[in-house]
């Protein structure tokens, strides 16, 4: 029985662990933060298949606790993109 649960276990330490990396990253923006917290949601996906909604969460952060929807959000629609633009990943 638990064995089945390991993987609640370990997805939710890769959530917490990229919540706390891009929090960093938002208090501090570099490469290695980025780096970091853009390896974080394969990870999480390995573990479990609900890590998928992962990236909206990171845009709910943006709203609410960290306000950087309204530093972004001044006047232009251009701006508000880049919120979702830096949370897909480069190809």
């Amino acid at each position: 029985m638990w064995i089945s649960e390991r993987k609640d276990v370990l997805s939710l330490f890769f959530c917490l662990l990229g919540l706390l990396a891009y929090t960093r990253h938002v208090e501090k923006p570099n490469r290695h933060s980025m780096a970091f917290g853009g390896s974080l949601p394969g990870t999480g996906l390995m573990a479990k298949r609900w890590f998928v909604s992962f990236p909206v969460v990171l845009l709910l952060l943006d709203f609410w606790p960290c306000k950087r929807a309204e530093q972004l959000m001044d006047r232009t629609a251009c701006k508000s993109l880049a919120l979702i633009r830096e949370k897909i990943p480069p190809a």
